[in-house]
C-alpha cells in the first residue's frame, strides 16, 4: 500500500492567487525536485466578452501551443490551455507533459481574475523531493484525474487552485507528501519538524488527511473477496429492519415522514432542538468520540467514530433536517484500502429534545448489535490494518 498525506492550507481573506503561487514557487525552488515537472490547466467562462485564453496567448505567445479543445463530461466542447497528459480526462495529447516557462505561469496567476478572467485553473508543481532522499515514485492513477478536483492527483507536489462555484471565487493551496513505508510492518516516515517547517511556508494547515492506495496484490485481494462482501451487505440491507425489531430497544419512537414534520412545524408545533450533546454523551459510553460537525443549508451532519480492535474505523453520521425535523443515521466501516457502509432503517421525525435523546439511545443499542454482527463479519474478511496506520 502506498500512503500519502494531503494538506489544505488556510488562505487570508483577500489573498490573491498570485501571492499563493509566489509562496508555492519559492518553496518549490528551495526543495529538491526531479525534472521540474509542472502541470497546468486554464479554462474560461462562456459569458466573457473577450476570451481570457486569447488574452493569455496575446500576452504570452509561447502559450499558444497549449491551446486546445476537448469534449467535457457533459458532452460539450470545452476550450482550455494546458499540458495535461493521458491520465486526465481533459488530456491535451499533442503537448502532454511538455515543459512550460514557469515564470509565465506566475505572471498569469498575478493577472487572475481581473485582467485575465479565467474561470478555473490550477498549477501543479510536481515531483517534489520533500525528504531530500532522491527517491520519488511515479504518480498514482487508479482512475483518471479530473480538473474539477486537481488535489486528488496523488504525487509529491504543491498545487495552487483557482475555482469558481455558485458565483463565488475560491483560491486554495495544497501540498501532497508520500509517506509510504519501505516495509509494510514498519512505522511510516513521520512528518518531522523539518518538513513541518517547510509546510509552514505555505501557511497554516486547515486540514489534512491520510490516503491509502492499494498495490496490485491488494487490488487482487479486494477482487477475490468482493462477492462475499456483497453477499453480507445485501443480507443486512434486506433484513436489518426485521433484526432490529428483535432487539430490546429502550424506547418506542413513532416514525413519521418528512411531510408530517413540516406540517407540524408550519402549524407552530415543535421546539428548537439540538442533538449534538446527546450524541456525544450517549455514544461516549460505547467508546465513540465526537468527530466532526457539518452544515449544508438546512441539513446538519454530526459524525462520531471509534477504532475497532483490528484498527479499522467505524464512523456514524446523524443527519438532521431542520426544516422538517427529519432524523436519519448511516454507518460507515473502513480500512486503509476499503470502505463499506450501511444505512440504518431508523428514520424519525423529532419535535422535542427528549425525543432526540430517546432516538439516540435506541441507535446506540442498534449500533452495538451491528458491531457484533455486520462489522464483525466484514472485518473477518478484510482483516486488520497495521497499528501505525492513522486515520485523520
Amino acid at each position: 500500500m502506498r500512503l500519502f498525506k494531503r494538506y489544505l492550507f488556510k488562505t487570508s481573506k483577500g489573498e490573491s492567487l498570485g501571492n499563493l503561487f509566489d509562496k508555492a514557487k519559492k518553496l518549490y525552488d528551495n526543495l529538491g525536485h526531479r525534472d521540474k515537472q509542472v502541470l497546468f490547466y486554464f479554462d474560461e467562462a462562456s459569458w466573457n466578452k473577450r476570451s481570457a485564453l486569447d488574452r493569455i496567448i496575446d500576452r504570452y505567445p509561447p502559450m499558444k501551443k497549449f491551446d486546445y479543445t476537448y469534449k467535457n463530461m457533459s458532452g460539450g466542447i470545452q476550450r482550455a490551455i494546458s499540458n495535461l497528459d493521458e491520465h486526465w480526462y481533459e488530456e491535451n495529447e499533442p503537448v502532454k507533459s511538455k515543459q512550460v516557462d514557469i515564470e509565465i505561469l506566475q505572471k498569469i496567476t498575478h493577472g487572475t481574475p481581473r485582467s485575465i478572467p479565467i474561470l478555473s485553473s490550477f498549477i501543479i508543481l510536481d515531483r517534489v523531493d520533500w525528504f531530500n532522499n532522491k527517491q520519488i515514485n511515479e504518480p498514482i492513477y487508479n482512475n483518471k484525474c479530473m480538473t474539477t478536483f486537481p488535489y486528488r492527483y496523488l504525487s509529491p507536489c504543491i498545487i495552487v487552485h483557482n475555482d469558481y462555484c455558485n458565483g463565488k471565487r475560491y483560491f486554495s493551496i495544497w501540498a501532497i507528501i508520500e509517506i509510504t513505508p519501505t516495509n509494510q510492518n514498519d512505522i511510516p516516515l513521520e512528518i518531522d519538524e523539518r518538513i513541518n517547517k517547510k509546510l509552514k511556508e505555505l501557511g497554516k494547515i486547515e486540514r489534512s488527511e491520510t490516503i491509502g492506495v492499494p498495490d496490485q496484490d491488494e487490488i487482487n485481494f479486494l477482487k477475490r473477496v468482493s462477492d462475499k462482501v456483497d453477499e453480507i451487505n445485501m443480507y443486512y440491507r434486506d433484513n436489518l429492519l426485521q433484526l432490529i425489531k428483535t432487539l430490546p430497544l429502550p424506547h418506542n419512537i413513532k416514525t413519521n415522514n418528512a411531510y408530517e414534520g413540516l406540517k407540524v412545524l408550519t402549524e407552530g408545533g415543535g421546539k428548537r432542538v439540538s442533538p449534538k450533546r446527546d450524541i456525544a454523551t450517549i455514544f461516549k459510553v460505547n467508546g465513540y468520540d465526537f468527530y466532526k460537525y457539518n452544515r449544508s443549508g438546512g441539513v446538519f451532519d454530526y459524525k462520531i467514530r471509534k477504532l475497532s480492535p483490528k484498527n479499522n474505523m467505524i464512523e456514524i453520521t446523524f443527519s438532521f433536517f431542520t426544516d422538517t425535523r427529519f432524523f436519519q443515521c448511516n454507518l460507515e466501516f473502513k480500512g486503509g484500502i476499503w470502505t463499506q457502509g450501511i444505512s440504518l432503517p431508523t428514520s424519525a421525525t423529532i419535535y422535542e429534545q427528549e425525543d432526540i435523546k430517546k432516538y439516540i439511545e435506541n441507535i446506540a443499542v442498534i449500533t452495538q448489535f451491528i458491531e457484533e454482527t455486520y462489522i464483525n463479519e466484514i472485518e473477518n474478511i478484510y482483516g486488520s490494518m497495521p497499528n501505525w496506520y492513522k486515520y485523520e
